[in-house]
């Protein structure tokens, strides 16, 4: 398979704000706190079943900052790389 890891630098903001909706009864400290645990159990679990250290850019086949495409010109961009590499094996 193909690692991909995406990062975008804006994420942060939009991920509070997403998450003070969802629970709108968390104060922006407690709200921060859960994201940032949540960041953690993902480095955790990722590094258990790997053994690499999450978001190191060596660990992956691609990076790719999604905030210069966008999520919908990232996939895009990402399956023409497949494509263009033989790598697409949709049933037909």
């Amino acid at each position: 398979g193909i690692s991909v890891c995406m990062a975008n630098g804006s994420a942060n903001l939009k991920q509070l704000r997403r998450a003070m909706k969802i629970h709108p009864d968390f104060s922006e400290k407690k709200t921060k706190h859960l994201l940032r645990k949540l960041d953690r159990d993902h480095q955790n679990y990722y590094h258990f079943f790997t053994g690499r250290k999450w978001g190191n850019a060596s660990n992956y086949d691609l990076c790719l900052n999604s905030a210069a495409y966008g999520i919908d010109g990232s996939v895009d961009f990402i399956l023409r790389m497949l494509d263009r590499e033989g790598r697409l094996n949709f049933p037909q």
